[in-house]
């Protein structure tokens, strides 16, 4: 392929810090993969060469792009306000039809008659240049129909190289191949004239539809699926030389796809063709929270959901949506819940909501945010998967709290399971929370595994060294050594299972552990149920409990997250209003990926358990409640395989 040097400068480059992904994709489509040594080469070019990006990104102007006043980053804030601004197509007069009978990509299974809605456009707003499933798919199929014509297809690109562009979320690829070169010519025509056809429903654009693709660069121009046809590309029909051959896309194919696509929901790969619709803006939440005054007391509830957004449960629409992106890239309109209209609220007297929430069938790797404390990250989202934590949402001054994501799109789900309020509305409802190092309460140890299908009442016993009857547990569960993959399900007395139920879901031999706040009636018991086919060990540990007698335990206090990291912190240095504090509660995010690994958060003695256990390749959000000794430093330690580990101080108690 005749491929200029700045072309292959760029490519190289942003292939050298991702290279494991690409070589993932080359492996399975005949792909060509630079080595580290070249990579270094072309870097070392790219600094001589002038900056050629695809449309939508913003880059060092060149010459002609500096005459022409022109710019990605006018581009996309152009398109924000205005995406139908732009004028007329101007026609090139050498354009040639496209060539026939050249092969084609093939779906892998049979289409259903229904065809995607063509993409709004979603702009890049997050750094996470690894290859995303549809993309790795697309590029893969590519280099199956055209063998010896596309060996060149580039898709991560480093953060810090450049500006804006898709690729650095995993959801660009750049098909290498020339239009100075007939037959390349002719076979990149005969794609994009496949991808933007009609079919025979009369559905127009069908292919790329179907794939998500949300605009394409190529020969001088741009096709976007927000504006339905093809326009001049950053002035390049005024500069046909061949150092513009790159910055002009006719050295290669640059496609962006929507979220759905680069996740591989569409239809082209058995997807939904009409996924829920984007949430739409319906009420603003404030953004500032309500004043705690000197601390809040815990009043338990039976967990019930109160959002779906599969569903429209909780919508003031009451029809299905998805919380999105704005399309500008970052946090988009929030889904709004009144704190006044939840179950078993105490009204005005709330400061605070405890929480269990899960983002399902995500489109995107992202951060589920809160409306309140200035949108701060709350949980992460993860691509074609789901994520639960647990985790306190302060109520805004407007008496609601919202929920929204950073990046691409997903349904979420929220069960209330207790209220912070006030200390006097808790009183005869509640309690103040009282801790003592993580004791064990309960364990079925070598002889006593929960066996398949087993109901099991459980009493905890009176920690050592407290007393009074407690309304609540705050207990982090841990379930190992499973038989096969299975459930436990966790019941408070006499409530029957609902949606909002807690739900440990395991795997065989794998150990995780989850922090589950459970109501307590006065044996102080509920109940596990294993529900898998085989028997599973339990263990609990109590972290705190939410005592009546109003002597006992502390007011707590929440905060905005305040991230924590490294092996030592000091609690008066990085949170000076939780200075001389009895205890913090941490949110933990972690992710294995090979090997199991252990978590600890401690204080002066460190727990014979991890606080968090995570088994194999998988992804864990928890609370977690560490009591603080004289000191106040906190101490981290790792056992196990390597984690990817997130902390934030959420509340402290006092």
């Amino acid at each position: 392929m005749n491929i200029s040097s700045g072309g292959r400068a760029r490519f190289r480059s942003a292939l050298g810090a991702a290279l494991g992904i690409v070589v993932g994709v080359s492996l399975t489509a005949g792909l060509l993969v630079t080595s580290p040594a070249q990579a270094q080469e072309s870097a070392q070019e790219s600094a001589q060469e002038p900056a050629q990006e695809p449309a939508q990104e913003s880059v060092v102007q060149s010459a002609a792009e500096s005459a022409a006043g022109s710019s990605d980053t006018q581009d996309d804030q152009a398109r924000e306000e205005n995406p139908k601004s732009q004028g007329p197509v101007k026609p090139k007069a050498e354009e040639k039809a496209p060539v026939k009978d050249l092969p084609v990509p093939q779906p892998p299974g049979e289409l259903p008659p229904a065809v995607d809605a063509l993409p709004v456009y979603q702009g890049q707003g997050i750094c996470s240049p690894g290859a995303k499933p549809g993309t790795q798919k697309f590029a893969t199929i590519i280099g199956a129909t055209y063998g010896a014509l596309a060996t060149n297809i580039w898709i991560p690109r480093d953060c810090d190289q450049g500006g804006r562009s898709e690729h650095k979320e995993g959801r660009a690829l750049d098909w290498m191949i020339n239009r100075r070169d007939k037959e390349q010519r002719q076979t990149a025509e005969a794609f994009l004239e496949w991808l933007l056809a009609t079919d025979e429903n009369g559905n127009e654009f069908a292919m790329a539809r179907r794939l998500g693709v949300m605009y394409i660069g190529w020969d001088d121009r741009i096709w976007e699926s927000y504006r339905q046809g093809w326009s001049e590309l950053k002035g390049c029909y005024s500069t046909p030389e061949t150092g513009y051959d790159t910055y002009c896309h006719r050295d290669h194919i640059h496609i962006s796809l929507s979220w759905d696509g680069a996740a591989g929901q569409t239809s082209f790969w058995g997807g939904n063709p009409n996924p829920a619709p984007f949430c739409d803006r319906w009420a603003t939440a404030s953004a500032t929270a309500l004043a705690v005054g000197n601390g809040l007391d815990y009043v338990a509830i039976k967990p019930r959901r109160v959002l779906d957004t599969r569903s429209g449960l909780g919508l003031a629409s009451g029809t299905p949506c998805r919380i999105t992106q704005s399309s500008a890239g970052g946090a988009g309109a929030p889904v709004v819940l009144d704190v006044d209209s939840l179950p078993k609220s105490l009204g005005d007297s709330v400061r605070a909501v405890v929480v269990r929430t899960a983002s399902i069938g995500s489109n995107s790797p992202a951060q589920l945010r809160t409306r309140t404390g200035g949108g701060v990250a709350i949980a992460p989202i993860t691509v074609n998967g789901k994520t639960t934590t647990n985790t306190i949402v302060p109520v805004g001054a407007d008496g609601t709290i919202g929920f929204t994501t950073d990046s691409g799109s997903t349904h979420l789900l929220v069960d209330v399971v207790g209220y912070l309020v006030k200390p006097a509305a808790a009183i005869g409802l509640g309690g103040r929370l009282s801790t003592t190092n993580p004791s064990v309460v309960y364990d079925t140890g070598d002889d006593s595994a929960l066996g398949a299908g087993e109901k099991r009442v459980i009493t905890l016993t009176q920690p050592l060294g407290s007393s009074g009857a407690a309304s609540a547990a705050v207990a982090a569960i841990t379930v190992s050594g499973g038989q096969k993959s299975g459930r436990v399900i966790i019941r408070s007395d006499g409530e029957k299972r609902t949606a909002a139920t807690p739900v440990l879901s395991y795997r065989r031999n794998d150990t995780l552990t989850e922090t589950v706040f459970i109501p307590l009636g006065d044996e102080r018991s509920f109940t596990i149920i294993n529900s898998g086919k085989g028997t599973v060990d339990v263990s609990i540990r109590l972290q705190a409990q939410a005592v009546v007698d109003l002597d006992q335990g502390h007011h707590l206090v929440p905060v905005t997250p305040t991230q924590i990291t490294g092996n030592v912190t000091s609690v008066r240095r990085k949170l000076r209003e939780a200075k001389g504090s009895a205890a913090v509660v941490i949110q933990i995010d972690a992710r294995t990926s090979a090997a199991a690994a252990g978590v600890s958060f401690w204080s002066g003695t460190q727990p014979v358990a991890p606080s968090l256990q995570l088994g194999r390749k998988s992804a864990q959000s928890s609370l977690i409640v560490v009591p603080l000794n004289e000191s106040g430093q906190i101490r981290r330690t790792l056992t196990g395989g390597p984690v990817d580990l997130t902390a934030r101080i959420v509340a402290y108690l006092r």
